[in-house]
């Protein structure tokens, strides 16, 4: 059947359905007992055995869901959900969620919501999907570098001593690069280079500008490392993070992930463009359209207002 037109909500909605036993005589027991006995064997095979019985929990994974398949519809992957949402757009989501900076209590309720839909959506068609690694490796990183608690203030105090503590020259570029631009840290992982020496973004949110113009010192950079290639994957994000997170160590700043260089830039754009006799409402709406970002109130939890 085809999907073309169907809302978001409705899609996980009708996948859900299948998969959920609320206020019935379900027993969990039951279920992971009768997977054993069809000859399953590890964890993630048994529990993905186990329909959602909770209301609650049912609600809280059902707004990830609708969030991934926004997000896969924005990475242009089409409008079925049942073929957009596979491995590679959990993986993009995923590292989308590790680069904001949450706290490893939510990314690890992300990660139990995400690692029952590959067993929700095999229960519609059949299919053997199967993202336990990509979810586990997700966990395991979290774990290691995500806050415990959630921080009021996500942006760095001194950004040039963190870039310079970074020991890498690619993660050191790609500091530089969202420092002085804001981008998502997905937006400095791979690039498409124009002849122009421009590039072509095609951001995680939606946002796409096929000549998108960085610092002239930067770009020349950028394409030392490419050496002639129009498409360049500058860094590996869990190596970026490692590192960026070990100079915040070494400089005493708090690391709250990538996610902090685009509120350090929005702050200091913001401060710039009102030393310049910008109103406040014109800076922020100047910030704004710097971010990619329509809505000024998520504007205003960039620079702390």
């Amino acid at each position: 059947m085809s999907r073309k037109g169907t809302s978001v909500e409705r899609q996980i909605t009708e996948m859900m359905s299948g998969y959920t036993e609320i206020d019935t005589d379900y027993k969990k027991l039951d279920a992971q007992n009768a997977a054993r006995e069809n000859g399953a064997k590890t964890s993630h095979e048994i529990a993905g055995s186990v329909k959602i019985t909770q209301s609650a929990t049912y609600e809280k994974y059902k707004l990830v869901y609708m969030e991934l398949g926004h997000f896969a519809r924005a990475e242009g992957l089409g409008n079925d959900l049942m073929r957009a949402i596979n491995p590679d757009s959990v993986q993009a989501y995923l590292d989308q969620k590790l680069s904001e900076g949450l706290t490893n209590n939510t990314l690890q309720g992300i990660c139990s919501a995400i690692n029952k839909l590959d067993d929700i959506m095999n229960n519609v068609d059949g299919g053997r999907r199967d993202w336990s690694g990509i979810v586990q490796e997700c966990r395991d990183y979290a774990r290691s570098n995500a806050p415990d608690t959630a921080t009021e203030v996500r942006r760095y105090e001194n950004p040039t001593a963190v870039i310079d503590a970074i020991g890498d020259e690619k993660c050191k570029l790609a500091a530089e690069i969202q420092y002085a631009t804001g981008l998502r840290v997905s937006d400095v992982h791979f690039f498409r280079i124009n002849p122009d020496d421009t590039l072509s973004i095609v951001s995680k949110a939606g946002y796409r500008d096929p000549h998108y113009k960085i610092p002239d010192n930067l770009m020349d950079r950028l394409k030392e490392f490419a050496a002639g290639k129009d498409r360049y994957t500058l860094i590996n994000y869990n190596h970026y993070a490692y590192e960026l997170k070990k100079a915040c160590n070494a400089v005493g700043e708090n690391y709250t992930g990538t996610h902090a260089w685009r509120h350090t830039y929005a702050y200091e754009s913001y401060h710039r463009h009102r030393a310049e006799g910008m109103s406040h409402d014109e800076a922020r709406a100047a910030v704004s359209k710097e971010l990619f970002h329509e809505r000024l109130d998520v504007v205003d939890r960039y620079i702390g207002l």
